[in-house]
């Protein structure tokens, strides 16, 4: 018999992240994101008025942030 999804299974992250959303993700603070995005370090995009970060782009910039501080 198939297992029954459970809402975790269900749940679907979105693939695009808000800068509030980011930083509750991140850790960091709003002025580090917007500095990164404003030095082409984070990639953002513009939807309408919102400023929309990748989640892979968000990922990968903390990923650098790692490897230099190592």
């Amino acid at each position: 018999m198939p297992e029954t999804p459970t809402p975790e299974a269900d749940r679907v992250e979105p693939l695009l992240l808000d800068v509030p959303t980011a930083v509750r993700r991140s850790g960091l603070n709003r002025s580090r994101i917007y500095e990164a995005i404003g030095s082409g370090a984070l990639h953002s995009i513009r939807i309408g008025r919102r400023r929309m970060i990748p989640e892979r782009s968000l990922v990968d910039w903390i990923e650098s942030l790692i490897a230099d501080a190592a």
